[in-house]
């Protein structure tokens, strides 16, 4: 069996990260204490505004599953349940079953590993091949589409799904899912829903599944 599947992050609460913001400064050609303040407070919102794409600052703040042939599963709960929840979902697969995604070992992977550990859950053994993600267990459609070409880092979901004329996403919630999960969450899942099944076609298409 093949499970999509996709995880959606958010930016910790800036208190519990400001300890981690770099020192920033100013250009040394600033001289007003106004603009210097200004441009280190600008420097400041340009680092939160990534926080969400780092294990460090950022959290998981939705999971997606959809078994091949089978339900979705959208889960959006309390972080340390919904990561315990997915690894149990892992963990009840055998070694033949495999996870597929876009730019699962890149990043949705090593993030819920990350979370994992800063959450005191235990990762399961199998996920990791010694020191690296186990390949067998985890197809990951960004790095099959880069076809061993390493220059070129990194295709986005959305592109690779025009390219094969699949449509692209309906809804650019993006970077602000957590915001939206928290105003309006019934599109926030289905953003979450459409990732899911573009990335079932894109892998279908590229004979992963």
């Amino acid at each position: 069996m093949k499970m999509i599947f996709d995880i959606e992050t958010g930016p910790l609460p800036r208190e519990k990260i400001a300890h981690l913001i770099p020192e920033f400064t100013a250009p040394s050609n600033y001289k007003d204490p106004d603009k210097i303040a200004a441009n280190i407070a600008e420097q400041q919102a340009a680092w939160y505004a990534k926080a969400a794409l780092h294990p460090m600052t950022g959290y998981v703040a939705a999971i997606g599953m959809y078994g091949v042939g089978g339900p979705l599963n959208l889960v959006a709960i309390e972080e340390d349940a919904m990561i315990g929840y997915f690894w149990n979902i892992y963990g009840a697969f055998d070694d033949m079953n495999q996870f597929v995604g876009h730019n699962i070992q890149g990043f949705d992977i090593p993030f819920l590993i990350c979370r994992s550990w800063a959450l005191g859950i235990k990762v399961p053994p199998t996920v990791m091949s010694g020191r690296y993600l186990n390949d067998r267990r985890f197809i990951d459609t960004m790095k099959a589409f880069q076809c061993g070409n390493h220059q070129e880092k990194f295709f986005g979901l959305d592109a690779v799904s025009k390219f094969f004329g699949l449509g692209g996403k309906t809804d650019p919630i993006g970077a602000t899912f957590a915001e939206v999960l928290a105003t309006d969450r019934p599109r926030a899942l289905a953003y979450l829903a459409e990732d899911l099944e573009i990335t079932r076609a894109v892998a279908d298409r590229m004979g992963l599944l």
